[in-house]
């Protein structure tokens, strides 16, 4: 976030099907919308001091489970109205995590592949909220 940026946000997006229409739940903390970089962000935060706990947010970057919360997001939340925008995973970790989450094959064989995913410590957003604030 290293620039002003103001985007719609939508907490809270609750995943109820899989990419077949079958019943499938999965929960996106947020799912923003950055019209500038012409983006769909996926946003995790994980607040948690423990490694093994922040670190299971890489899961996500699974092919079955970009398949089916991509598909879902773009399909039934979005409408199919933003398809020429991107799908970027947006993950909030403490600060200690970020180095040895982006060494982790779930993420770098995602990136490899062609997907984009920021890692970004919760630390930066308070200072930027705390700025914006004073």
């Amino acid at each position: 976030m290293g620039r002003d940026r103001q985007f719609p946000v939508l907490p809270q997006a609750a995943i109820q099907k899989n990419i077949h229409g079958n019943p499938w739940k999965a929960d996106l903390d947020f799912v923003a919308l950055d019209f500038l970089e012409k983006k769909v962000y996926l946003i995790e935060v994980k607040s948690s001091s423990s490694y093994l706990k922040a670190s299971k947010v890489l899961e996500r970057l699974t092919k079955a489970n970009c398949d089916n919360i991509e598909s879902y997001v773009n399909g039934t939340i979005l409408k199919n109205e933003l398809a020429s925008f991107t799908n970027a995973w947006w993950f909030f970790v403490r600060d200690r995590h970020i180095d040895r989450m982006k060494k982790e094959s779930l993420h770098t064989e995602y990136i490899k592949s062609g997907g984009c995913c920021d890692i970004t410590a919760l630390q930066n957003v308070h200072d930027q909220i705390k700025e914006r604030l004073s």
